[in-house]
């Protein structure tokens, strides 16, 4: 669970010490995902170039957005993305 969004993290077992850490502590990460959660309104739409856990279009989704289209080339992180996208229950 992360610490200040309503989000959940999957699973940590494909991801690095310091892909944890941004998750749960915050950094840049952190501030990106402060910022959809106040610039997405109900009815907009979100797209993630580079995704990597898909957070953003999740939290996007989790905000009011009605679509949220997520792009990720690398296929772990493809999958995790996945996973966490079931987590937080949503498709």
């Amino acid at each position: 669970q992360h610490p200040k969004l309503p989000l959940v993290l999957a699973t940590t077992r494909d991801c690095s010490p310091r892909q944890v850490f941004l998750f749960t502590q915050g950094d840049h990460n952190q501030r990106y995902l402060e910022f959809i959660q106040k610039a997405i309104r109900p009815g907009d739409q979100f797209l993630e170039l580079g995704a990597g856990f898909g957070l953003g279009g999740i939290l996007a989704l989790k905000t009011g957005a009605t679509k949220a289209v997520a792009v990720e080339p690398h296929p772990m992180m493809l999958q995790t993305l996945q996973r966490n996208a079931e987590a937080n229950k949503v498709n």
